[in-house]
């Protein structure tokens, strides 16, 4: 209702079990995202991601960043950062010759994007130090999902 504000508009989801490797110190889509179109300018849109992740060194250390873009903003980032870029999870020493971690990023975020035009979130990653890296694993026990869930939240 006009004047309330904070009430849930609309809500979008998208889930995926696709797996996707990145063995480069660039940024790629991890194959998660969702588009939702804000009915007002005023409205806020909630973010939740919850992403599977996973890590494989090619020496006895590793890791990877990791982003959520609007579009080709980015709007947010992992810390720290170092002369090659952000990296979130970093993973050193006594792990043996391959380290192979799993893991689940979960990201909660208020966005203020100010249009009434077709939004699109993603994720995006890439490996730290070697080695390369996965969302969604596929194989095994440890299949992974992803998800990704965008509220309209009203401005007014």
């Amino acid at each position: 209702a006009s004047g309330q504000g904070g009430g849930i508009i609309q809500t979008i989801h998208a889930d995926t079990t696709t797996e996707v490797s990145n063995d480069t110190n660039s940024y790629e889509d991890t194959g998660l995202s969702a588009n939702i179109t804000p009915t007002s300018s005023t409205n806020k849109i909630l973010i939740i991601v919850c992403q599977h992740l996973r890590a494989v060194g090619s020496g006895t250390t590793v890791g990877m960043g990791y982003r959520v873009m609007r579009g080709s903003t980015i709007i947010e980032e992992g810390r720290p950062s170092d002369s090659t870029g952000p990296f979130q999870y970093y993973f050193a020493g006594g792990f043996g010759s391959t380290p192979n971690f799993y893991l689940t990023h979960s990201f909660q975020m208020l966005d203020d994007p100010g249009v009434t035009t077709q939004l699109t979130y993603k994720t995006r990653f890439r490996h730290y130090n070697g080695g390369t890296i996965f969302a969604q694993n596929a194989g095994g026990t440890l299949n992974g999902k992803s998800r990704i869930i965008l509220h309209e939240i009203s401005g007014d």
